[in-house]
């Protein structure tokens, strides 16, 4: 053996030590009490915290005499490390038993556990270092994170539509299936109010350790859903509670105007999901909110006088356009619509068949009375 290769040999092995350690060692946890980058207040630190105490991620500078450590939460997730991260944690038994072969890269076993588990295919990546120490694009994540998902037990079910995802058209073919689903079951949630994906972009430690934290935590999750309701998303709203919200984005049950009251808006929910607006056709007309589960009229300021719960019925009738009719509110989904509209909403939904029993609830709104035979109206 040469100098020359016994060197490469020695600083290879140097290398696998050390990216093992970055990505798994529960490392100094013990001795761990936070990341000097990743504060309370850091949209992510839940998650990592919770993966770093399950050993699955590590910070990547050991915590000082006060336990305090470093994350590197924009430090980029490379394909290698995603794929070991999310095998380590689905087949830690199977890895174990296996032994490396010599020469190759220090991901090999959880590659190839993968691709014979299903995870991924010979043709999505090769185990060649130069396609897996690159950066992992974000529909690659969905993609791994959905296929994880199933191997997991759990069905994909309805998805939201293509225009729920503003850069949909964005996303490479053989991802967006799983793009879909990964909003729909609230695995990801965008990158800004509207759900923007932004499919391309290189994913980071922090966005890493939140959609495992979710896949393995559903509890932690806000699914969409599938035919209504927004998309959840975390940055600040920058709303001011008591203020009139002149923009596109207010508190619900706070002041806002009028002019505010349209699709495309962000309606901010008291447990702050945000639910962007927008209208879906019920019959022959469009219906803002519907099946979003939103009040957008209660706070509505015109002329310094602001619209109540308890006034909904008589003050505020007509200014949703030529409708004049009078705003009701369903006291179980929250959701606020005019008379003309929950009329056109139970002419169209009522269920096209018979009940299977007495009580049966069916499209959200009706009951079958198995005395009479028909589907009775329960909403507003």
């Amino acid at each position: 053996m040469s100098m020359k290769s016994g060197l490469q040999r020695i600083f290879s092995g140097i290398l696998v030590i050390a990216l093992a350690i970055t990505l798994s060692v529960p490392a100094l946890a013990t001795d761990l009490k936070s990341f000097s980058d990743v504060p309370t207040t850091f949209w992510a630190h839940d998650a990592i915290m919770d993966m770093v105490s399950r050993g699955m991620f590590a910070g990547t500078k050991a915590p000082d005499a006060n336990g305090v450590g470093e994350f590197n939460p924009n430090g980029t997730m490379t394909r290698a490390q995603f794929i070991t991260v999310i095998t380590r944690y689905l087949y830690a038994d199977k890895l174990a038993g296996m032994a490396k072969a010599e020469g190759d890269p220090w991901y090999a076993n959880n590659y190839i556990v993968a691709v014979q588990e299903g995870l991924i295919k010979k043709s999505d990546f090769s185990m060649d270092a130069k396609v897996m120490n690159v950066g992992m694009s974000r529909e690659e994540m969905a993609y791994v994170l959905v296929r994880a998902m199933e191997v997991m037990g759990e069905s994909s079910g309805s998805t939201v539509s293509n225009s729920r995802i503003p850069d949909y058209n964005k996303i490479g073919t053989a991802y967006r299936s799983h793009v879909k689903i990964a909003y729909t079951k609230g695995l990801i949630v965008g990158t800004d109010a509207a759900g923007t994906f932004n499919p391309k972009g290189t994913l980071n430690r922090a966005q890493a350790a939140t959609v495992i934290y979710r896949l393995i935590a559903p509890e932690t999750r806000k699914p969409v859903d599938p035919n209504g309701g927004g998309i959840t998303v975390s940055p600040d709203d920058g709303v001011n509670k008591g203020q009139v919200a002149t923009g596109t984005t207010w508190v619900e049950g706070e002041k806002h105007s009028k002019d505010a009251v349209k699709a495309g808006s962000t309606v901010i929910k008291s447990d702050g999901t945000k639910v962007v607006l927008k209208e879906t056709k019920v019959g022959n007309i469009y219906i803002l909110g519907y099946k979003q589960g939103v009040d957008f009229v209660t706070g509505v300021t015109i002329n310094g006088i602001t619209a109540t719960e308890d006034n909904l019925r008589g003050a505020w009738s007509g200014f949703n356009g030529n409708d004049l009719t009078a705003f009701k509110k369903d006291p179980i989904s929250g959701e606020v619509h005019t008379e003309f509209e929950w009329s056109v909403i139970q002419g169209n939904t009522v269920p096209n068949r018979k009940g299977s029993y007495d009580g049966e609830k069916a499209n959200t709104y009706f009951e079958w009375d198995s005395a009479i035979e028909e589907w009775l109206w329960t909403g507003p």
